[in-house]
């Protein structure tokens, strides 16, 4: 049985909620919004990936290094060139895009996550494509398996890109309504 103090505590408890219930509710959404803002908005799915992809990527470059080498001879003086031009800029667009995606989604900086979202869908998922559907190549099997591998990856990568980054800067738009326009702006968080 509660004392009648405890019965005071909660009859006036009651009388003020009900009274000034606006101030609580304005009160919890303060906070929920300021928890919301400082909430960490990294992409797990989306690191899982990158890692594994940095990982992979060195693999990747070995194994179409050692295939290209093999069948070197037997494609024409044109195909020698754009493989070989294609590899290379492939191989180097790799690491500036891992770079960018690991410092944009791990640091939450847009800039670098866009730019990684760019870079793979602009430019990697177009020659990935390239590389695996073009019969004029002559891809070996071990060639054609790691680079289904590879555009695996980035296929998740842009997919998963695309939903961290739009999650993060939605997340930057209310830290900057919050810590510039003041606690009193309403800012939506629809979807």
């Amino acid at each position: 049985m509660d004392t009648p103090t405890e019965l005071t505590k909660r009859a006036l408890t009651t009388l003020t909620d009900k009274m000034f219930q606006n101030h609580r509710e304005v009160e919890l959404c303060k906070r929920e919004k300021r928890l919301v803002a400082y909430a960490l908005a990294s992409s797990l799915p989306l690191q899982m990936l990158l890692y594994f992809n940095v990982y992979f990527s060195p693999c990747w470059a070995v194994t179409i290094a050692v295939c290209l080498s093999i069948k070197f001879a037997d494609l024409d003086i044109v195909w020698q060139f754009a493989l070989i031009a294609m590899y290379s800029f492939m191989a180097v667009l790799e690491v500036i895009r891992l770079f960018l995606g690991y410092s944009g989604n791990l640091q939450e900086r847009v800039p670098e996550l866009a730019g990684f979202w760019l870079l793979s869908t602009v430019l990697q998922l177009p020659l990935n494509l390239i590389v695996v559907a073009l019969p004029q190549l002559r891809i070996l099997p071990l060639e054609r398996s790691v680079s289904l591998v590879l555009l695996t990856f980035i296929t998740l990568e842009v997919v998963f890109g695309f939903a961290a980054l739009k999650a993060l800067s939605r997340q930057q738009v209310l830290r900057f309504h919050i810590e510039h326009m003041g606690d009193g702006v309403e800012v939506s968080m629809a979807k």
